[in-house]
C-alpha cells in the first residue's frame, strides 16, 4: 500500500475515533470505535463506553481487544477484592447525604454470584448490559424471587437504579413490571 494513502487511512480512522486517535496498544472504548458492543474473547462481556481495553494483534495478524479492567481479569487480575475502606467510606457518606429506599437491597457482587448468570450473562434491567463481577446492584424489591438486578454503582457511574426509580410514580417489579405500590 502507498504510504500516503496509509496516512490518509490513518487520518480519517482518527477522524471517527477521535479519543482514540494516538492509541497503540491501550485505548478507550467510545461509542465510534470498531469494538463498542462486541464481546471479549478473554471474560465474554461486551465493551462498555469508557472501558479501557488492550489492543493487539492475533497470531494470524487479525486486531484483538481485551479488557483493561483488573475486575474481569482479561490482561491483568486484581491481587486484592476492590472494596477498600475508602470505597465504602465514600459509600457510606453518599447513602447519608442521598439514602436509598428502605426495602431496597444493594449488593455487591462477587465472581461466582448467581446474579451474574452464567451464558448468556444475566443483564442489568435498565441498561441492558451484562452485569458483572464487583458491580453494585439493587435486588428487585418484589420480594417474589425474581432475581432481577439492577446497577447501583456510585464508583463506577453506573445510575441505572437511581435513574429507573426517578421515572416511576409506583415500585414495580423489575422483571414483570408488576406494581407493587405507590412511592
Amino acid at each position: 500500500m502507498n504510504d500516503g494513502v496509509a496516512r490518509f487511512e490513518a487520518a480519517v480512522q482518527a477522524g471517527l475515533d477521535p479519543k482514540n486517535a494516538d492509541a497503540v496498544t491501550e485505548a478507550v472504548t467510545t461509542t465510534d470505535c470498531d469494538w463498542v458492543g462486541l464481546v471479549c474473547p478473554q471474560c465474554r462481556h461486551k465493551f462498555r463506553r469508557d472501558d479501557p481495553v488492550k489492543l493487539d494483534v492475533d497470531a494470524d495478524g487479525r486486531p484483538t481487544v481485551r479488557h483493561l479492567d483488573p475486575d474481569l481479569g482479561c490482561v491483568n487480575s486484581r491481587a486484592l477484592p476492590p472494596t477498600g475502606e475508602a470505597v465504602l467510606r465514600l459509600l457510606a457518606a453518599v447513602r447519608a447525604e442521598d439514602p436509598i429506599d428502605a426495602d431496597v437491597r444493594v449488593l455487591r457482587l462477587e465472581p461466582g454470584d448467581e446474579l451474574l448468570g452464567d451464558d448468556p450473562r444475566r443483564p442489568c434491567r435498565r441498561c441492558r448490559f451484562p452485569l458483572r463481577p464487583y458491580e453494585s446492584v439493587v435486588v428487585c424489591p418484589c420480594g417474589r424471587g425474581c432475581s432481577a438486578a439492577i446497577h447501583y454503582d456510585l464508583d463506577r457511574g453506573l445510575l441505572c437504579y437511581e435513574r429507573w426509580k426517578n421515572s416511576l410514580k409506583t415500585a414495580h417489579c423489575l422483571l414483570t413490571k408488576q406494581e407493587l405500590g405507590s412511592r
